[in-house]
C-alpha cells in the first residue's frame, strides 16, 4: 500500500537503461517537478542494465534541446528491492514486464508496460474521472493502478502494439520514433496528473464555500 506521506514512486524499465528508460525518466520526472515538486521519484533501471553510464545518443541532445539536465545520470541494473520499492512499474516492452514479474510476482496489479500505462490513463481522461477526485497524489495514483489491472485486457485488445522498440545500435529514424513514442506517453501520463490536480482544485474550492 502507497504511504500518502511519501513521493510517489515510479520505476522505468528497459534492456540497457541508457535510452529508453533513461529517455522516459528524466523526461516523465521534468513534467512531474514542474506542477508537484517532492511528489513524485521517477526512476529507472535496465534488466541487463549497463552499470554507470551516460544517456545514449542521440537522446541526450534531445533532452538538451528541452532543457533538462542529464548530467547526473548513471545507468543501473533491475534488482529486486528497486522493484519493491516501487508503486508502478512501467517497462518499455511486453518483455520487460515479464521479466519484472518473474522476478518480483506480487507487482502483477503495479506493472504494465509505458504504452498500456498511457491508453489507460487516456481512457480516463476520456471518460468518467470522478474517483481521482478530491485525492492525494499518493491515494491518486494508489486507485488508478488499481483501475488500470483491471482495465489492461481491454485496452491491449485495442493497442496496435504495447511495445516501444529498442533503437539502440540502429539508425536515427529509430531513435526519432521511440523518442516520440515515448513523448506522447509522458505527455499523457503528465497531462492526467495535470487534469487530475486541477479537479482536486475545484473539489476543494467547493468544499470550502
Amino acid at each position: 500500500m502507497t504511504d500518502i506521506s511519501r513521493p510517489v514512486r515510479i520505476l522505468i524499465v528497459c534492456t540497457g537503461n541508457i535510452c529508453r528508460s533513461a529517455y522516459a525518466e528524466l523526461l516523465l520526472q521534468a513534467e512531474l517537478d514542474a506542477m508537484a515538486p517532492g511528489e513524485f521519484e521517477v526512476g529507472s533501471a535496465g534488466t541487463m542494465g549497463l552499470r554507470n553510464k551516460p544517456v545514449n545518443p542521440p537522446l541526450d541532445s534531445y533532452l538538451e534541446k528541452r532543457g533538462i539536465d542529464h548530467t547526473d545520470f548513471e545507468s543501473r541494473r533491475m534488482t529486486t528491492p528497486l522493484l519493491e520499492m516501487a508503486d508502478v512499474v512501467l517497462g518499455l516492452t511486453t518483455e520487460h514486464r515479464d521479466e519484472v514479474l518473474r522476478r518480483t510476482p506480487s507487482l502483477l496489479k503495479r506493472s504494465f508496460t509505458l504504452r498500456e500505462f498511457q491508453a489507460i490513463l487516456q481512457g480516463i481522461l476520456d471518460g468518467d474521472s470522478s474517483a481521482y477526485e478530491g485525492l492525494s497524489a499518493a491515494e491518486r495514483w494508489r486507485t488508478v493502478t488499481q483501475h488500470a489491472a483491471r482495465a489492461r485486457s481491454r485496452v491491449n485488445a485495442e493497442l496496435d502494439s504495447p511495445d516501444i522498440e529498442d533503437p539502440y545500435g540502429r539508425e536515427i529514424e529509430m531513435y526519432e520514433t521511440a523518442a516520440a513514442e515515448i513523448e506522447e506517453a509522458v505527455a499523457t501520463i503528465a497531462g492526467f496528473e495535470r487534469a487530475m490536480r486541477g479537479v482536486s482544485a475545484v473539489a476543494a474550492e467547493r468544499s470550502e464555500a
